[in-house]
């Protein structure tokens, strides 16, 4: 029965194709907006994501993400530092500034301050700058010296590379290397440099100090350490996993993205459903007389259910692998047209999941009308 399934399916090649070009469309629709969607949204904490050295961040209490820095005293770097269960804690700053290139353009850079004696919170990956020496770190302590973020440096700042010169607030800075880091929400070049220089640059507040990075000791609850920097500070103590929750939240919650994105996933389910159902159905009627013929052979309605789920099944499949594979070569597609800073498909297993199951619940839907056709169908319909 299951061959007389196959070939009955592929013995219609139209209808065949149409169904599983509509169920390609629904994966590939499904699938590329997702992974849009989870790019997207990975740039909302890509600065606690480059920065791995704590676990604990302590900022402001009204603090709302990642890009919404209230500066605290300074005395609140001690304090944190006295609180139970805290190995160590560095300060970093966190604001904005404004370039300006030799040939006189601007661009507004984000500007990070890393804490002078430990250089905590650098960027995950420094690039060479002869291809073969390896940069590190201590670059960082020359005179007036600042990482730049490649792919920004190249496509934003006059491709800029070690030994230039930016003017950062009537403040000459040279760039001392180019690093590798996750792009921001704001797609702002990312410029690298000291806590105590960042501070001088940048013009403002009385306090400047913009977020707080702890370290707790080994085998220390972290959310226990959280509770006891919050008990002794009035700060706001979180851990890495839940800024990064918060920071995603506030976009979601606050900006029109995630309907945006929503509605076009949902547009590619209800094309996979119209154009798979409609054709099946039809499929299913054009081959009504062979239903009944296996019907009045002896046939059961349970095997005949399971012939229209296995010709649904294989259609699925077909059409799920041929989506992902122009999820795929879109994406490649695109990073081959796109600068590096801007690409933004991030395709997890997730991902692949949540379309998997759409376009089962997809052929569910499509084969649906057909069994019920089936299941009422009379073998005597074969001699009408």
């Amino acid at each position: 029965m299951n061959f007389i399934a196959i070939k009955m399916l592929v013995g219609d090649r139209a209808k065949y194709l149409g169904i599983v070009i509509g169920l390609m469309f629904a994966s590939f629709l499904i699938t590329q907006q997702l992974s849009i969607f989870v790019g997207l949204m990975s740039r909302t904490f890509s600065v606690v994501t480059d920065i791995t050295q704590p676990d604990i961040w302590v900022m402001d209490p009204g603090v709302k993400n990642i890009d919404d820095s209230r500066p605290m005293n300074a005395q609140q770097l001690f304090r944190v530092r006295a609180a139970p269960g805290v190995a160590w804690a560095v300060p970093l700053f966190k604001g904005s500034i404004r370039a300006k290139l030799p040939n006189g353009d601007g661009y507004n850079c984000t500007l990070l301050g890393l804490d002078d004696e430990s250089l905590t919170g650098g960027p995950p990956e420094l690039i060479p700058n002869d291809g073969k020496t390896p940069l590190t770190m201590d670059a960082l302590r020359q005179s007036d010296a600042i990482f730049v973020d490649a792919p920004n440096a190249h496509e934003k700042l006059g491709d800029l590379k070690a030994g230039d010169t930016l003017e950062l607030n009537d403040n000459r800075a040279k760039v001392a290397g180019l690093c590798e880091i996750t792009q921001g929400f704001q797609g702002q070049p990312v410029i690298y440099t000291t806590y105590s220089r960042a501070t001088k640059w940048v013009p403002g507040e009385r306090n400047q100090l913009s977020f707080i990075l702890v370290k707790s000791k080994p085998g220390e609850d972290v959310a226990a350490v959280c509770k006891s920097i919050t008990a002794q500070t009035g700060l706001a103590a979180i851990t890495e996993a839940d800024w990064k929750w918060k920071s995603l939240m506030y976009v979601v919650r606050n900006t029109g993205i995630p309907i945006n994105f929503g509605t076009t996933v949902l547009l590619g389910f209800v094309v996979g459903v119209v154009i798979a159902g409609l054709l099946f159905y039809q499929f299913t009627m054009d081959n009504i007389r062979h239903f009944g013929t296996l019907k009045a052979m002896g046939a059961t309605n349970l095997t005949l259910v399971r012939m229209i789920l296995l010709q649904t099944f294989l259609a699925g499949v077909l059409g799920y692998c041929l989506g992902i594979g122009a999820t795929t070569g879109f994406k490649y597609l695109i990073a081959a047209f796109t600068p590096k800073s801007q690409q933004i498909m991030f395709i997890l297993w997730q991902t692949l999941a949540l379309t998997g199951g759409a376009i089962f619940f997809i052929i569910i839907l499509a084969s649906l009308f057909a069994m019920i056709r089936v299941i009422r169908l009379e073998p005597a319909i074969v001699f009408k």
